[in-house]
């Protein structure tokens, strides 16, 4: 499919094509605010079960919250969200998020009276994955080897749904490992046939945009968990001090992404063409940034028990000084997402050279030049005469001097056919003469 273009009728009207350099649209701003009160719920879920288990199931929930926005991120990056069928699709998956949303509590204890709570959460999730595929198989209309992957995704999904109504019917840890074993299942099979597949990604601004907004989301949960610490607490000393130093992470994680990883990974997202920017996507984005938000969340919790306990009237306890510590997971997180996209590139790379061979790609700095070696020549002259430059100002030959670059040497000033000693006649001669006449001979 074209990246730009006219739109294709659909019955919804036209879907238009997101095309590169196409920024994120309103429309998806909009429906990230759903996620904004889902990762409130979950934050308060972890707090309420206090208990290691109660940890691992709200990062189970957050795990299946996150899968299904970046389904929709890859959704938008294919068409644009904010016309035709796209809004119609999302409006009803925006809907059934907001569902799941409230039925987080019950998650894995429901509640005596009305519906029951877990099977509520499990079809409304249900829901938001079948309209992502359904609408995403429409906008790749024209696109076979998409479609393909499309159709594809639909057995891991399915897995994944069978598996996570088998833990809603047991219920308690066994509904834990069944969740645990859906997702693996599901994030398992879409990553390995992905690495290989046909997904695309039409603006590589948008796909970044997208992901610095929920990271942003996120770290906008960790200032929320201030406020809910701090609540109907006196205003004291410590509490004004844990608020201000609970900022500080909150600024802290800002920068490990914004500074250090979202510029690097955006350039070479935007540098990276085809598969390999599709490889980078799936691995530096999609995967690599799930212990990013999770590490964030993490320390949102951890804040909000610091802000509980600031007056000191109760020790802090294990619980919130752990859950202090993942900015760690997240700086750690960080290291992986810039291996990964630092390896995707390498891949990209290394089947270019395999394509082009070694005498046609461009050499980065510090990379010894293949040539001249032994019982080899250099590198025939182009057209205009010139051989390509591979030596340092110092020695002349032997090292690469000029950033991926295919510059030429510039050809010699030289008359060709005379030697550096005739090039300047006489010289010599005239040394030697005067040299004699201070000797006093002839």
């Amino acid at each position: 499919m074209s990246a730009g273009g006219s739109g294709r009728r659909g019955f919804f009207g036209a879907v238009s094509p997101t095309g590169e350099g196409q920024p994120v649209t309103r429309f998806e701003l909009l429906f990230d605010l759903v996620y904004v009160f889902a990762v409130t719920r979950v934050t308060s879920y972890m707090a309420g079960a206090h208990t290691a288990h109660g940890v691992a199931q709200g990062l189970l929930l957050l795990a299946l919250l996150w899968w299904t926005w970046s389904g929709y991120a890859w959704l938008g990056n294919q068409a644009r969200a904010d016309q035709a069928l796209l809004r119609v699709g999302m409006s009803v998956a925006m809907a059934a998020l907001f569902v799941v949303d409230l039925t987080i509590p019950e998650a894995w204890h429901d509640k005596p009276g009305g519906l029951n709570g877990p099977l509520v959460l499990l079809t409304a999730y249900l829901v938001v994955r079948c309209v992502h595929l359904t609408v995403y198989s429409v906008a790749a209309a024209g696109d076979p080897g998409l479609r393909r992957q499309l159709a594809i995704t639909w057995i891991p999904t399915l897995a994944g749904a069978a598996l996570l109504l088998a833990g809603v019917l047991l219920g308690g840890w066994r509904q834990t490992l069944l969740f645990a074993a859906a997702l693996l299942v599901d994030w398992g099979v879409v990553f390995v046939t992905s690495r290989h597949g046909n997904w695309r990604v039409h603006s590589a601004t948008h796909w970044s945009e997208r992901h610095d907004l929920f990271v942003i989301l996120a770290i906008g949960e960790s200032i929320l968990a201030i406020g809910i610490g701090a609540a109907d607490q006196p205003i004291s000393a410590p509490l004004l001090v844990a608020a201000v130093l609970g900022i500080a992470v909150a600024i802290g994680l800002w920068w490990l992404y914004f500074d250090l990883v979202a510029p690097s990974a955006e350039q070479r997202l935007e540098q990276a063409r085809g598969q390999a920017r599709t490889t980078l996507a799936v691995e530096g984005y999609s995967y690599a940034h799930f212990p990013i938000i999770a590490g964030i969340v993490l320390a949102a919790l951890g804040v909000e028990g610091v802000l509980a306990h600031a007056p000191g009237d109760h020790p802090l306890g294990w619980f919130y000084a752990a859950a202090v510590q993942p900015p760690l997971v997240a700086l750690a997180a960080r290291s992986c997402c810039r291996a990964s996209s630092t390896a995707s590139w390498s891949r990209a790379r290394s089947s270019t050279a395999m394509r082009l061979g070694p005498n046609r790609l461009p050499k980065p700095i510090g990379v010894p030049a293949p040539w001249p070696r032994s019982g080899q020549r250099e590198p025939a002259r182009t057209a205009a005469g010139r051989a390509p430059f591979h030596g340092s100002p110092a020695s002349g030959r032997g090292w690469v001097g000029v950033s991926w670059s295919s510059r030429a040497r510039r050809p010699s000033r030289r008359p060709s056919g005379r030697s550096s000693s005739s090039a300047r006649p006489g010289r010599r001669d005239r040394r030697s003469a005067a040299s004699r006449r201070r000797c006093g001979t002839r």
